[in-house]
Protein backbone atom coordinates (compact mmCIF):
# COMPACT_ATOMS: atom_id res chain seq x y z
CA UNK A 1 0.00 0.00 0.00
CA UNK A 2 2.61 2.64 0.96
CA UNK A 3 4.76 2.59 -2.82
CA UNK A 4 1.26 2.24 -4.23
CA UNK A 5 0.22 5.19 -2.38
CA UNK A 6 3.43 7.50 -2.99
CA UNK A 7 3.34 6.25 -7.07
CA UNK A 8 -0.19 7.61 -6.86
CA UNK A 9 0.69 11.18 -5.24
CA UNK A 10 3.35 11.54 -7.59
CA UNK A 11 1.74 11.10 -10.81
CA UNK A 12 -1.39 13.16 -8.97
CA UNK A 13 1.44 16.18 -8.87
CA UNK A 14 2.28 16.26 -12.49
CA UNK A 15 -1.13 15.63 -13.06
CA UNK A 16 -2.52 18.85 -11.28
CA UNK A 17 0.93 20.90 -12.08
CA UNK A 18 0.27 20.27 -16.07
CA UNK A 19 -3.19 21.55 -15.81
CA UNK A 20 -2.40 24.08 -13.13
CA UNK A 21 -2.57 27.45 -14.93
CA UNK A 22 -0.37 29.48 -12.69
CA UNK A 23 2.33 27.35 -13.82
CA UNK A 24 1.96 27.54 -17.28
CA UNK A 25 4.45 30.06 -18.28
CA UNK A 26 7.17 28.19 -16.23
CA UNK A 27 6.32 25.17 -18.08
CA UNK A 28 6.36 26.83 -21.80
CA UNK A 29 9.69 29.13 -21.00
CA UNK A 30 11.79 26.35 -19.24
CA UNK A 31 10.62 23.76 -21.07
CA UNK A 32 9.12 21.38 -18.71
CA UNK A 33 6.45 19.65 -20.60
CA UNK A 34 8.73 16.71 -21.71
CA UNK A 35 9.44 16.17 -17.33
CA UNK A 36 6.42 16.29 -16.85
CA UNK A 37 5.15 14.05 -19.56
CA UNK A 38 7.79 12.02 -18.00
CA UNK A 39 7.41 11.59 -14.70
CA UNK A 40 3.51 11.10 -14.95
CA UNK A 41 4.34 8.01 -17.45
CA UNK A 42 7.06 6.71 -15.13
CA UNK A 43 4.98 6.99 -11.55
CA UNK A 44 1.75 5.70 -13.74
CA UNK A 45 3.77 3.12 -14.71
CA UNK A 46 4.47 1.97 -11.34
CA UNK A 47 1.13 2.37 -9.98
CA UNK A 48 0.17 -0.10 -12.86
CA UNK A 49 2.21 -2.27 -12.22
CA UNK A 50 1.72 -2.43 -8.27
CA UNK A 51 -2.01 -2.94 -9.53
CA UNK A 52 -1.13 -5.78 -11.93
CA UNK A 53 0.80 -8.03 -9.35
CA UNK A 54 -2.19 -7.05 -6.25
CA UNK A 55 -4.56 -8.40 -8.68
CA UNK A 56 -2.37 -11.70 -10.01
CA UNK A 57 -2.12 -11.80 -6.40
CA UNK A 58 -5.75 -11.26 -5.30
CA UNK A 59 -6.97 -13.11 -8.54
CA UNK A 60 -4.94 -16.13 -7.87
CA UNK A 61 -5.93 -16.31 -4.57
CA UNK A 62 -9.66 -16.29 -5.68
CA UNK A 63 -9.40 -18.85 -7.84
CA UNK A 64 -7.19 -21.27 -5.38
CA UNK A 65 -10.71 -20.91 -3.31
CA UNK A 66 -13.02 -21.33 -5.58
CA UNK A 67 -11.36 -24.43 -6.33
CA UNK A 68 -11.14 -25.77 -3.07
CA UNK A 69 -15.12 -24.70 -2.44
CA UNK A 70 -15.89 -27.00 -5.34
CA UNK A 71 -13.81 -29.87 -4.16
CA UNK A 72 -15.56 -29.74 -0.66
CA UNK A 73 -18.77 -29.60 -2.50
CA UNK A 74 -17.93 -32.66 -4.40
CA UNK A 75 -15.96 -34.36 -1.86
CA UNK A 76 -19.13 -34.10 0.42
CA UNK A 77 -21.87 -34.97 -2.60
CA UNK A 78 -19.84 -37.90 -3.34
CA UNK A 79 -19.89 -38.63 0.33
CA UNK A 80 -23.51 -38.36 1.04
CA UNK A 81 -24.17 -40.54 -2.32
CA UNK A 82 -22.01 -43.05 -1.08
CA UNK A 83 -24.00 -43.49 2.20
CA UNK A 84 -27.09 -43.99 0.39
CA UNK A 85 -25.61 -46.36 -2.79
CA UNK A 86 -25.14 -48.38 0.69
CA UNK A 87 -28.20 -47.83 2.12
CA UNK A 88 -27.30 -45.53 5.28
CA UNK A 89 -29.30 -43.22 4.52
CA UNK A 90 -32.18 -42.15 1.55
CA UNK A 91 -32.30 -40.39 -1.31
CA UNK A 92 -34.49 -37.75 0.26
CA UNK A 93 -31.87 -37.29 3.76
CA UNK A 94 -28.99 -37.02 0.78
CA UNK A 95 -31.14 -33.78 -0.14
CA UNK A 96 -31.38 -32.41 3.13
CA UNK A 97 -27.94 -33.25 4.45
CA UNK A 98 -26.03 -31.61 1.01
CA UNK A 99 -28.40 -28.51 1.14
CA UNK A 100 -27.24 -27.96 4.87
CA UNK A 101 -23.28 -28.88 4.02
CA UNK A 102 -23.52 -26.52 1.28
CA UNK A 103 -25.24 -23.84 3.78
CA UNK A 104 -22.68 -24.28 6.13
CA UNK A 105 -19.66 -23.76 3.75
CA UNK A 106 -20.82 -20.67 1.76
CA UNK A 107 -21.74 -19.46 5.10
CA UNK A 108 -18.09 -20.28 6.05
CA UNK A 109 -16.72 -18.62 3.20
CA UNK A 110 -18.52 -15.71 3.45
CA UNK A 111 -17.20 -15.18 6.82
CA UNK A 112 -13.68 -15.37 5.87
CA UNK A 113 -13.59 -12.87 3.02
CA UNK A 114 -15.32 -10.44 5.61
CA UNK A 115 -12.34 -11.22 7.67
CA UNK A 116 -10.32 -10.24 5.18
CA UNK A 117 -12.52 -7.06 4.27
CA UNK A 118 -12.52 -6.10 7.63
CA UNK A 119 -8.90 -6.53 8.21
CA UNK A 120 -8.25 -4.39 4.63
CA UNK A 121 -10.58 -2.12 6.25
CA UNK A 122 -8.93 -1.67 9.77
CA UNK A 123 -5.37 -1.14 7.75
CA UNK A 124 -7.08 1.58 5.85
CA UNK A 125 -8.24 3.24 8.67
CA UNK A 126 -5.40 3.10 10.92
CA UNK A 127 -3.80 4.63 8.21
CA UNK A 128 -6.18 7.56 8.20
CA UNK A 129 -6.10 7.47 11.82
CA UNK A 130 -2.51 8.08 12.35
CA UNK A 131 -2.75 10.79 9.71
CA UNK A 132 -5.25 12.99 11.36
CA UNK A 133 -4.46 11.89 14.69
CA UNK A 134 -4.19 15.35 17.02
CA UNK A 135 -4.59 14.04 20.57
CA UNK A 136 -7.55 15.61 22.92
CA UNK A 137 -5.73 15.99 25.74
CA UNK A 138 -6.87 17.13 29.59
CA UNK A 139 -6.52 19.82 32.26
CA UNK A 140 -4.75 17.84 35.12
CA UNK A 141 -7.43 17.81 38.05
CA UNK A 142 -7.85 21.49 39.18
CA UNK A 143 -6.54 23.28 36.51
CA UNK A 144 -8.33 25.65 34.94
CA UNK A 145 -7.64 27.72 31.74
CA UNK A 146 -10.32 30.45 31.17
CA UNK A 147 -11.74 30.80 27.77
CA UNK A 148 -10.94 33.43 25.71
CA UNK A 149 -14.34 35.07 26.19
CA UNK A 150 -13.65 35.66 30.15
CA UNK A 151 -10.66 37.82 29.58
CA UNK A 152 -10.88 41.44 29.72
CA UNK A 153 -12.04 43.81 27.11
CA UNK A 154 -8.51 44.00 25.13
CA UNK A 155 -8.50 48.19 25.80
CA UNK A 156 -8.27 46.91 29.57
CA UNK A 157 -5.59 43.76 29.26
CA UNK A 158 -3.09 43.86 31.99
CA UNK A 159 0.52 42.31 31.34
CA UNK A 160 -0.53 39.21 32.88
CA UNK A 161 -3.76 38.68 30.65
CA UNK A 162 -1.05 36.55 28.44
CA UNK A 163 1.81 34.77 29.33
CA UNK A 164 3.62 31.88 27.07
CA UNK A 165 6.32 30.04 28.42
CA UNK A 166 9.16 27.55 26.53
CA UNK A 167 10.49 25.57 28.65
CA UNK A 168 12.98 23.55 26.76
CA UNK A 169 11.67 22.80 24.02
CA UNK A 170 13.05 20.73 21.23
CA UNK A 171 11.29 19.75 17.70
CA UNK A 172 12.52 16.88 15.41
CA UNK A 173 10.81 16.48 12.50
CA UNK A 174 9.76 12.85 11.60
CA UNK A 175 12.18 10.17 9.92
CA UNK A 176 15.09 12.62 11.11
CA UNK A 177 17.82 12.35 13.13
CA UNK A 178 19.04 15.79 14.40
CA UNK A 179 16.28 18.66 16.33
CA UNK A 180 15.56 21.46 14.02
CA UNK A 181 14.96 23.48 17.30
CA UNK A 182 16.87 22.37 20.52
CA UNK A 183 16.36 23.01 24.39
CA UNK A 184 14.50 26.31 23.34
CA UNK A 185 13.56 28.86 26.98
CA UNK A 186 12.36 31.61 26.38
CA UNK A 187 9.23 33.54 28.64
CA UNK A 188 7.00 36.54 26.82
CA UNK A 189 3.75 38.30 28.13
CA UNK A 190 0.70 40.80 26.71
CA UNK A 191 2.44 44.21 25.36
CA UNK A 192 5.54 42.17 23.97
CA UNK A 193 6.61 42.64 20.14
CA UNK A 194 9.04 40.17 19.61
CA UNK A 195 10.60 39.72 16.52
CA UNK A 196 11.96 36.57 15.30
CA UNK A 197 15.10 36.39 12.56
CA UNK A 198 17.28 34.26 10.94
CA UNK A 199 18.38 32.46 7.84
CA UNK A 200 16.43 30.53 5.68
CA UNK A 201 15.85 27.10 7.63
CA UNK A 202 16.31 27.72 10.99
CA UNK A 203 13.39 27.00 12.09
CA UNK A 204 11.10 30.38 12.18
CA UNK A 205 8.19 29.35 10.73
CA UNK A 206 8.43 25.65 12.54
CA UNK A 207 8.75 28.02 16.20
CA UNK A 208 5.73 29.72 15.33
CA UNK A 209 3.56 26.62 14.43
CA UNK A 210 4.67 25.12 17.64
CA UNK A 211 3.51 28.08 19.34
CA UNK A 212 0.20 28.30 18.04
CA UNK A 213 -0.42 24.56 18.63
CA UNK A 214 -0.13 23.22 15.05
CA UNK A 215 2.87 21.28 16.30
CA UNK A 216 3.73 19.37 19.63
CA UNK A 217 7.13 19.75 20.86
CA UNK A 218 9.04 16.50 20.71
CA UNK A 219 10.77 17.81 23.74
CA UNK A 220 10.29 20.03 26.55
CA UNK A 221 6.59 21.61 26.87
CA UNK A 222 4.60 24.92 26.14
CA UNK A 223 2.75 27.11 28.76
CA UNK A 224 -0.12 29.10 27.94
CA UNK A 225 -1.17 31.00 31.29
CA UNK A 226 0.74 28.26 33.14
CA UNK A 227 -0.71 25.49 31.97
CA UNK A 228 0.60 22.73 29.40
CA UNK A 229 -0.68 23.77 25.56
CA UNK A 230 -0.44 19.91 25.01
CA UNK A 231 -3.46 18.93 27.47
CA UNK A 232 -5.71 21.08 25.71
CA UNK A 233 -8.07 20.21 23.01
CA UNK A 234 -7.23 22.37 19.36
CA UNK A 235 -10.38 24.34 19.65
CA UNK A 236 -9.14 25.55 23.02
CA UNK A 237 -5.52 26.39 21.48
CA UNK A 238 -6.74 27.91 18.55
CA UNK A 239 -9.11 30.35 19.96
CA UNK A 240 -6.02 32.14 21.70
CA UNK A 241 -3.80 33.13 18.45
CA UNK A 242 -4.72 35.70 15.06
CA UNK A 243 -2.11 34.22 12.59
CA UNK A 244 -0.72 35.19 9.46
CA UNK A 245 1.73 32.62 7.42
CA UNK A 246 3.50 33.14 4.37
CA UNK A 247 1.50 30.12 3.08
CA UNK A 248 -2.16 31.76 2.26
CA UNK A 249 -4.70 29.70 1.27
CA UNK A 250 -8.18 30.70 0.82
CA UNK A 251 -11.57 28.87 0.18
CA UNK A 252 -13.93 29.44 -3.03
CA UNK A 253 -16.34 31.69 -1.39
CA UNK A 254 -16.67 35.59 -0.52
CA UNK A 255 -14.13 37.85 0.66
CA UNK A 256 -16.16 38.55 3.59
CA UNK A 257 -16.37 34.81 4.15
CA UNK A 258 -12.87 34.44 3.91
CA UNK A 259 -12.00 36.97 6.17
CA UNK A 260 -14.91 36.93 8.71
CA UNK A 261 -15.72 32.74 8.49
CA UNK A 262 -19.25 31.62 8.20
CA UNK A 263 -22.44 33.04 10.11
CA UNK A 264 -23.31 36.82 10.89
CA UNK A 265 -20.52 39.04 10.21
CA UNK A 266 -20.12 42.65 12.01
CA UNK A 267 -19.95 44.49 9.15
CA UNK A 268 -18.23 47.37 10.58
CA UNK A 269 -15.31 45.54 12.25
CA UNK A 270 -15.10 44.23 8.65
CA UNK A 271 -14.40 47.33 7.28
CA UNK A 272 -12.20 48.25 9.95
CA UNK A 273 -9.62 45.58 9.42
CA UNK A 274 -9.62 46.23 5.91
CA UNK A 275 -8.61 49.52 6.01
CA UNK A 276 -6.03 48.71 8.74
CA UNK A 277 -4.70 46.50 6.37
CA UNK A 278 -4.29 48.88 3.67
CA UNK A 279 -6.59 46.43 0.87
CA UNK A 280 -10.09 49.04 1.65
CA UNK A 281 -9.87 50.92 -1.91
CA UNK A 282 -9.39 47.51 -4.02
CA UNK A 283 -12.00 45.94 -2.25
CA UNK A 284 -14.73 49.07 -2.69
CA UNK A 285 -13.54 49.47 -6.30
CA UNK A 286 -15.03 45.65 -6.91
CA UNK A 287 -18.87 45.63 -8.01
CA UNK A 288 -19.76 42.81 -5.35
CA UNK A 289 -17.13 44.51 -2.89
CA UNK A 290 -16.94 42.10 0.50
CA UNK A 291 -19.14 39.48 -1.62
CA UNK A 292 -16.57 39.25 -4.24
CA UNK A 293 -16.21 35.44 -4.48
CA UNK A 294 -12.33 34.17 -4.39
CA UNK A 295 -10.52 31.02 -6.60
CA UNK A 296 -11.06 31.48 -9.88
CA UNK A 297 -9.97 27.72 -9.99
CA UNK A 298 -13.42 27.05 -8.32
CA UNK A 299 -15.58 29.98 -9.37
CA UNK A 300 -15.99 31.26 -13.10
CA UNK A 301 -16.56 34.68 -12.10
CA UNK A 302 -14.44 34.97 -9.38
CA UNK A 303 -11.66 37.48 -8.82
CA UNK A 304 -7.91 36.87 -8.67
CA UNK A 305 -5.99 38.71 -6.05
CA UNK A 306 -2.32 39.54 -6.63
CA UNK A 307 0.10 37.68 -4.18
CA UNK A 308 0.67 41.40 -2.17
CA UNK A 309 -3.28 41.36 -1.90
CA UNK A 310 -4.11 38.34 -0.53
CA UNK A 311 -1.27 38.93 2.18
CA UNK A 312 -3.04 41.95 2.98
CA UNK A 313 -6.69 39.93 3.15
CA UNK A 314 -4.56 37.35 5.52
CA UNK A 315 -4.00 40.65 7.61
CA UNK A 316 -7.29 41.62 7.36
CA UNK A 317 -8.42 37.89 8.28
CA UNK A 318 -5.77 37.93 11.41
CA UNK A 319 -7.15 41.35 12.67
CA UNK A 320 -10.75 40.63 12.80
CA UNK A 321 -10.10 37.03 15.17
CA UNK A 322 -8.58 40.02 17.50
CA UNK A 323 -6.97 37.67 19.91
CA UNK A 324 -5.20 37.52 22.67
CA UNK A 325 -2.03 36.44 20.87
CA UNK A 326 -0.71 37.92 17.19
CA UNK A 327 1.70 35.89 14.91
CA UNK A 328 2.60 37.21 11.55
CA UNK A 329 4.73 35.13 10.08
CA UNK A 330 6.56 36.65 6.99
CA UNK A 331 2.75 37.36 5.77
CA UNK A 332 4.04 40.62 3.65
CA UNK A 333 7.35 38.62 1.81
CA UNK A 334 5.34 39.36 -1.63
CA UNK A 335 5.70 43.38 -0.88
CA UNK A 336 8.25 45.97 -1.32
CA UNK A 337 10.79 47.11 1.60
CA UNK A 338 9.03 50.24 2.33
CA UNK A 339 5.88 48.45 2.27
CA UNK A 340 6.68 45.52 4.76
CA UNK A 341 8.03 48.49 6.80
CA UNK A 342 4.42 50.38 6.79
CA UNK A 343 2.65 47.73 7.14
CA UNK A 344 4.46 46.40 10.56
CA UNK A 345 4.46 50.12 12.02
CA UNK A 346 0.81 50.09 11.37
CA UNK A 347 0.40 46.47 13.28
CA UNK A 348 2.70 47.98 16.11
CA UNK A 349 0.43 50.63 16.61
CA UNK A 350 -2.85 48.39 16.94
CA UNK A 351 -1.51 45.59 18.47
CA UNK A 352 0.14 47.10 21.50
CA UNK A 353 -1.80 45.57 24.03
CA UNK A 354 -1.52 41.94 22.46
CA UNK A 355 1.72 39.38 22.61
CA UNK A 356 2.75 39.70 19.12
CA UNK A 357 5.54 37.64 17.19
CA UNK A 358 6.67 38.88 13.91
CA UNK A 359 9.07 37.63 11.21
CA UNK A 360 10.61 38.72 8.84
CA UNK A 361 14.25 38.43 6.83
CA UNK A 362 14.19 41.98 6.60
CA UNK A 363 15.87 42.85 9.76
CA UNK A 364 14.85 46.80 9.78
CA UNK A 365 11.17 45.69 9.58
CA UNK A 366 11.27 44.62 13.00
CA UNK A 367 13.67 47.24 14.78
CA UNK A 368 10.67 48.79 16.51
CA UNK A 369 10.12 45.23 18.69
CA UNK A 370 11.04 45.47 22.40
CA UNK A 371 12.78 42.19 21.47
CA UNK A 372 14.27 40.25 19.06
CA UNK A 373 15.62 36.48 18.90
CA UNK A 374 18.17 35.43 16.34
CA UNK A 375 17.55 31.75 15.32
CA UNK A 376 20.63 29.92 14.40
CA UNK A 377 21.43 26.18 14.63
CA UNK A 378 17.87 25.39 16.59
CA UNK A 379 18.83 27.78 19.35
CA UNK A 380 18.20 31.37 20.34
CA UNK A 381 21.67 32.74 19.31
CA UNK A 382 21.25 36.10 20.51
CA UNK A 383 18.08 38.13 22.00
CA UNK A 384 18.09 41.69 22.97
CA UNK A 385 16.31 45.23 20.88
CA UNK A 386 17.60 46.36 18.09
CA UNK A 387 20.40 48.63 19.22
CA UNK A 388 21.71 46.14 21.78
CA UNK A 389 22.21 43.66 19.17
CA UNK A 390 23.83 46.28 17.40
CA UNK A 391 26.05 47.39 20.06
CA UNK A 392 26.85 43.86 20.19
CA UNK A 393 28.48 43.28 16.69
CA UNK A 394 27.96 39.29 16.08
CA UNK A 395 25.63 37.51 14.15
CA UNK A 396 22.73 40.35 13.76
CA UNK A 397 24.56 43.16 13.58
CA UNK A 398 26.31 41.50 10.72
CA UNK A 399 23.57 40.65 8.92
CA UNK A 400 22.06 44.12 9.62
CA UNK A 401 24.96 45.66 7.53
CA UNK A 402 24.56 43.74 4.78
CA UNK A 403 21.26 44.30 4.21
CA UNK A 404 22.12 47.76 4.92
CA UNK A 405 24.58 47.88 2.59
CA UNK A 406 22.08 46.73 -0.13
CA UNK A 407 19.18 48.94 0.58
CA UNK A 408 21.83 52.32 0.64
CA UNK A 409 23.27 51.06 -2.46
CA UNK A 410 19.85 51.07 -3.86
CA UNK A 411 18.84 54.15 -2.26
CA UNK A 412 21.55 56.28 -3.83
CA UNK A 413 19.78 56.06 -7.23
CA UNK A 414 16.95 56.67 -6.58
CA UNK A 415 15.56 60.61 -6.61
CA UNK A 416 15.74 62.55 -3.80
CA UNK A 417 12.33 62.17 -2.90
CA UNK A 418 12.34 58.53 -2.83
CA UNK A 419 15.58 58.78 -1.15
CA UNK A 420 13.99 60.68 2.02
CA UNK A 421 11.40 57.83 2.09
CA UNK A 422 13.83 54.72 2.37
CA UNK A 423 13.77 53.22 5.96
CA UNK A 424 17.40 51.82 5.87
Amino acid sequence: MDPLADAYQKEDYTRERAGDFTYAKDIRLYNMKPWLLGMNQKYAGIRLGLKKEDLIFTGGLAVINNVINYLQIACICGFFLYQAWIGRITISDVVLYFGAATSLTSALLTASQTMVVLRLMGINYQKYADFVDIPEGKLDEGEILPSKDELPEPDNLNSEAVTLELQSVSYRFPDTDTDLLHNLNLTVKSGDRIAVVGLNGAGKTTLMKLLCGLLTPTGGRILLNGVDMSTLPPEKRYEWFSCAFQDIGFLPVSVQENICGYGKADRFKLFDCLEKAGIIDKILSLPDSVNTLMEKDINEDAVDFSGGEKQKLALARALYQDRPVLILDEPTAALDPLAEYEMYQRYADFAKDKLSFFVSHRLSSTRFCTRILLLQDGCFAEQGTHEELLEKNGVYAELFRLQSYYYNDTRDKRSGMERSRSYS
